[in-house]
């Protein structure tokens, strides 16, 4: 079963969902740690709160607290995962780190951490900004979440928003533009919110917005390892990108695609960079070119992508160059 994520503000939330949620922070932080403390600390009423079940059952929450609430910045607390490895603690973790941006425009998120948990919150982009320290008998340290700024003369990498839905709908139903990256064209405002929550809200995918207009036009991001359409090493990523099909042959996404590669290379510290384009769309090809990659002569089939059965992608290289 497929677990529902569910965000609310304060107001909007039912009775029933509201003690469900206190319920369950109650069951966790007070009974399970063996920790009396005061859980409604008063910062509940400004907060989002997120949630995610499998049927009627609660498997993962937490809140985002606007700046000068909890802490001095915007801030997720109150995390909690009931059923292990299902990935739900990481989930829920990314869905509120893209509700701080969404509605409070984040681009600092704190977080007072179990030590113990350290390694987790890592896994989603947060960094020790703290020395140890001792918070309701149980050692914490402070983590800090900064966003990563990416632009170009005339584009802006953002995080995706579900509020980008319109947008997003508005280039992707274009059948000339999916099937070239190999997926369909999107059906319905729903379809591209669906796909914004489901393959779009992560650390690793932007939305690329044409600075004149502010309107995203296009997506760019990059697969690591385990995520990869192709086979690389632990210390490479996969590079996909798409432009709306009104500003092709404008040199943007040659231009962005610099961008991304500056930033792989120099801020995230990949060694070797991969591509692929279908062999029957070699514009793309073309860019990566002018980029610095170079065809590798090897033709690989990707059958769980969009038309993957029906057209090879040839597939791209370039390595760091100290």
């Amino acid at each position: 079963m497929s677990a529902v994520l569910h965000k609310k503000a304060f107001p909007e939330l039912t009775v029933d969902e509201l003690y469900e949620l206190l319920r369950v922070r109650s069951e966790v932080f007070v009974v399970e740690q063996d920790c009396v403390y005061q859980d409604m600390d008063g910062d509940d009423q400004a907060s989002i709160h997120l949630w995610l079940t499998e049927g009627d059952k609660v498997v993962a929450l937490c809140r985002v607290c606007p700046a000068g609430t909890h802490m001095q910045e915007v801030s997720i607390g109150r995390v909690i995962t009931t059923e292990r490895g299902k990935g739900y603690g990481k989930r829920i973790m990314l869905e509120g780190i893209a509700a701080a941006r969404e509605h409070f425009d984040a681009r600092v998120i704190d977080i007072e951490a179990q030590e113990y948990a350290k390694g987790f919150y890592e896994q989603v982009g947060f960094q020790q900004s703290s020395e140890p320290f001792i918070l309701d008998g149980i050692p914490h340290i402070k983590m800090t979440w900064k966003e990563d700024r990416i632009e170009t003369q005339r584009i802006l990498f953002r995080p995706w928003k579900e509020s980008d839905a319109d947008a997003l709908f508005k280039y992707a139903a274009d059948p000339d533009v999916g099937p070239r990256a190999g997926w369909p064209p999107h059906g319905s405002v729903a379809d591209s919110l669906e796909v914004i929550r489901k393959f779009f809200s992560n650390d690793h995918t932007w939305a690329l917005v044409l600075k004149e207009t502010g309107e995203p036009i296009g997506c760019m991001g990059y697969y690591p390892y385990g995520e990869s359409n192709i086979g690389i090493g632990e210390n490479d990523a996969e590079l996909g990108y798409w432009i709306a099909k009104p500003y092709w042959n404008q040199g943007i996404c040659t231009e962005a695609l610099r961008a991304m590669i500056d930033y792989c290379f120099n801020k995230k510290g990949f060694q070797t960079l991969w591509s692929d384009f279908f062999v029957d769309n070699p514009a793309s090809g073309r860019v990566m070119e002018k980029c610095g990659f170079r065809d590798t002569g090897e033709i690989n089939w990707c059958s769980h992508l969009y038309r993957g059965d029906e057209r090879p992608v040839k597939v791209m290289r370039l390595d760091y160059a100290l």
